[in-house]
C-alpha cells in the first residue's frame, strides 16, 4: 500500500473508527521503521476531563488544533510497538505526556478503560503478522 492509499482508506471509513472529536487522520511513511501521522484533534474535549493546575500543557491549549507524531513503527511476529521521536500540538512541539494525554482520553473502551499507553505493544488486527516499510509504501504480511 501507498501513503495515498493508506490516507485515502483513512478519509473514506474514518467515520466508523475514528473517534469524535478526530478527524483528517493522515500517515506518511518514511522508510526504515519510520512513520508521521496527524490529526485534526478536539483538545477542549480532552482537557474537560484534565486535572486543573498551572502544571498541565492542556490547560493551555484548545479548540480544534492539529496534532502530529513521529517515531518508529515496528510491526512483527503479529504485534507492534510504536516509539515515539517528536510529537507536536499546533506547531508547537509538546512533551510525551501531552501526547500520551490526547491518545488516553481518544483510545478509551470497554477493553482499554484508561485508554491506550504509547509505551505498550499492541496486537495487529486481521491475521496480520507483519508490515515491512519502505519510503511511501507498506507492505502487509497475512
Amino acid at each position: 500500500m501507498t501513503d495515498a492509499e493508506i490516507n485515502s482508506y483513512l478519509a473514506l471509513s474514518s467515520g466508523w473508527f475514528m473517534p469524535a472529536g478526530v478527524a483528517g487522520a493522515q500517515i506518511s511513511i518514511r522508510g526504515d521503521d519510520r512513520v508521521a501521522g496527524r490529526a485534526i484533534v478536539d483538545l477542549d474535549e480532552v482537557r474537560r476531563e484534565q486535572k486543573p493546575g498551572l502544571l498541565n500543557p492542556l490547560n493551555y491549549l484548545g479548540g480544534r488544533v492539529p496534532v502530529a507524531a513521529q517515531g518508529v513503527l515496528r510491526a512483527r511476529v503479529g504485534v507492534a510497538r510504536f516509539q515515539l521521536e517528536s510529537a507536536d500540538v499546533g506547531g508547537v512541539p509538546v512533551p510525551r505526556r501531552v501526547l500520551q494525554q490526547i491518545v488516553a482520553y481518544y483510545t478509551r473502551s470497554p477493553q482499554y478503560p484508561n485508554g491506550v499507553n504509547l509505551d505498550d505493544p499492541f496486537p495487529l488486527p486481521a491475521g496480520i503478522l507483519a508490515i515491512e516499510q519502505s519510503r511511501g509504501r507498506a507492505v502487509v504480511v497475512q
